[in-house]
């Protein structure tokens, strides 16, 4: 059953998303140094994981996220609490590492995994409620189809209220709308490196975040062949002019005298590869084995993301051992960063 939302682009919807095109361009245009560009991203995460957490009804300090995902420390309601943050702390990783990939029936099974396991390679993706299992394939067939036909703010709102009326797993179905949407946007060219926070402005009102979804669920657990969203579609891309609003401010206070960020030739990378080059915010010299650890990838998928950048000229080996080999930046970089 093909997914065919009725929505309207109003005018109002037409002039947000306007503002959101201006925003991403002028966030692409500041110029942002390597360490900035982590402490932003991390600072985006936490404020996501925050604020998901409170509209789980977990009452949750910041400082309390700060030692949940650096995995130590004592939390107040660790049974669940822990579990929940580094679950979906987990899922924005294995999002931003993996928006480039197609985005199937299997990447929302898998995004439910992590959710609700907190582990990014040894879950098995979260089979799906069998009469749920057709909402689910209609929804990946028409995010596919929208992918070249709408604005990708309009399929990332679509997304994130068809996971959530059809709740096709036992638990953790609207944090998985919330990382499938935003992989979406990420994959339509939203990814802004990481810096903004959807959840952060979800959890300025989460009444009016919930009473705009209007979720209708039926017994069958199957989402209606057209569902009217325009509401929830202003809702969204007025919450995302905000989210990049907010995060400029960001931006603009970790401005750095050096111009890493200013190179268009930086910006074209994928999330990954700009995470590895990251990495020297704070060293000279890398090894493969950090890319391993960063990423989550095994060591010979590592081992071959250095070797692309190395032939690509971002990255040059210092020694010749294959599965030790250290790397500097590379002249192609450093050169187009000055």
């Amino acid at each position: 059953m093909l997914y065919d939302p009725a929505f309207k682009i109003t005018p109002r919807i037409a002039g947000i998303l306007m503002e959101v095109a201006a925003l991403r361009e002028n966030i692409n245009s500041i110029p942002v140094s390597p360490g900035a560009v982590k402490a932003l991203r991390d600072e985006a995460k936490k404020l996501s994981v925050f604020h998901s957490a409170s509209l789980s009804g977990l009452s949750v300090s910041s400082d309390e996220i700060e030692r949940t995902v650096r995995r130590r420390g004592n939390f107040s309601v660790r049974e669940r609490g822990e579990k929940e943050i580094t679950g979906y702390f987990t899922a924005l990783e294995w999002m931003e590492n993996n928006a480039d990939k197609p985005l199937t029936e299997n990447t929302i099974r898998r995004v439910n995994a992590i959710v609700l396991g907190g582990d990014a390679t040894r879950l098995s993706p979260t089979p799906i409620r069998e009469r749920a299992s057709a909402s689910v394939s209609g929804l990946v067939e028409w995010l596919e189809k929208a992918e070249s036909e709408i604005p990708a703010p309009i399929a990332a709102a679509a997304a994130h209220h068809a996971i959530s009326a059809i709740s096709p797993f036992n638990d953790g179905n609207m944090r998985t709308a919330r990382i499938i949407s935003t992989m979406t946007l990420y994959r339509g060219g939203f990814g802004l490196a990481g810096f903004y926070s959807m959840e952060e402005q979800y959890g300025a009102d989460p009444k009016k975040y919930f009473e705009t979804l209007k979720l209708h669920f039926e017994e069958d657990t199957a989402l209606k062949q057209s569902s009217e969203i325009t509401t929830w579609i202003e809702y969204f891309v007025l919450s995302m002019s905000r989210a990049l609003a907010s995060a400029k401010e960001r931006v603009g206070r970790e401005m750095s005298s050096d111009a890493w960020d200013r190179s268009a030739l930086f910006r074209s990378l994928l999330p990954r590869q700009r995470k590895v080059l990251e990495l020297f915010a704070d060293r000279d010299v890398i090894t493969s084995r950090d890319v391993e650890t960063l990423l989550s990838f095994s060591a010979r998928s590592s081992r071959l993301l250095c070797q692309k950048l190395a032939a690509e000229g971002f990255l040059v080996a210092v020694n010749k051992a294959d599965k030790t080999r250290n790397y500097k930046l590379g002249d192609k970089f450093t050169a187009a960063a000055q």
